[in-house]
């Protein structure tokens, strides 16, 4: 295999990893609409701030989220907003699989 598509395998590995824990899975749909404070997506998720702030530091850490501090407020943004693409898409596949 060629290293740099190894490469690219061993990234989407890693957004996978990321990707794998139900409540992060929340979190880009939640910021489909934009940027959002770390208290309303703590109440998405229903946790507290500071479980959602941790969630969010692992997505921050790979750089699928951006967040900002304004004073004593943080606010979250889609670093990458193709994720919410790819995303839809692999809700579309998984509906195929649950009608068949």
């Amino acid at each position: 295999m060629h290293p740099e598509v190894g490469e690219l395998y061993q990234l989407h590995g890693e957004v996978c990893l990321v990707l794998a824990d139900p409540q992060r899975l929340v979190l880009p749909n939640a910021l489909r609409c934009g940027r959002r404070s770390l208290a309303d997506l703590a109440a998405d998720l229903e946790v507290p701030p500071g479980d959602a702030l941790r969630h969010l530091g692992v997505m921050e850490q790979h750089s699928m989220v951006a967040i900002e501090r304004e004073g004593i407020q943080v606010y979250v943004r889609l670093a990458l907003p193709n994720l919410i693409r790819a995303m839809d898409i692999l809700r579309e596949v998984l509906a195929e699989q649950t009608a068949r």
